[in-house]
């Protein structure tokens, strides 16, 4: 038996489509396999049939961990890169924590608020601050 693929069902989903599709002989017994892709409006917005077909059909195919099989677990996590994405949220939650804390004195807040305020943007500088030594001995 050939096996097809065949798209069963189109549903609305947050921000695009669940496109259902159904790999028909797919096993041994002659037993369909039912596969859920999901495609952002963005990648079907303006595009003809046959590019559909064929969105669905690249996104069926994508294996977002093809690079990674057969890669050692233990290896090392924390590299350069992915150091300076977390700096990047670091620092952000450092500068809402002060504007916060800047906001609430000119506003003349009570005394406790702007000390909690203070210690919670200590305490996020002082993670930023962790991430950077963290950085500079990465890999």
């Amino acid at each position: 038996m050939t096996q097809q693929r065949i798209i069963r069902s189109v549903l609305p989903s947050a921000g695009g489509y669940r496109v259902e599709v159904e790999s028909t002989g797919a096993y041994t017994d002659g037993r369909s396999r039912f596969d859920r892709v999901y495609l952002t409006a963005a990648e079907l917005r303006g595009k003809t049939p046959e590019q559909k077909r064929q969105a669905i059909l690249d996104a069926l195919d994508d294996d977002p961990l093809a690079g990674v099989a057969g890669v050692e677990v233990s290896a090392p996590t924390l590299t350069k890169a992915i150091l300076e994405d977390r700096m990047e949220t670091l620092y952000a939650d450092w500068q809402r924590w002060k504007t916060t804390r800047v906001e609430a004195q000119a506003r003349s807040l009570a005394a406790a608020v702007v000390t909690a305020l203070t210690n919670r943007e200590d305490a996020a500088w002082t993670k930023y601050l962790q991430a950077i030594q963290a950085w500079r001995a990465a890999p």
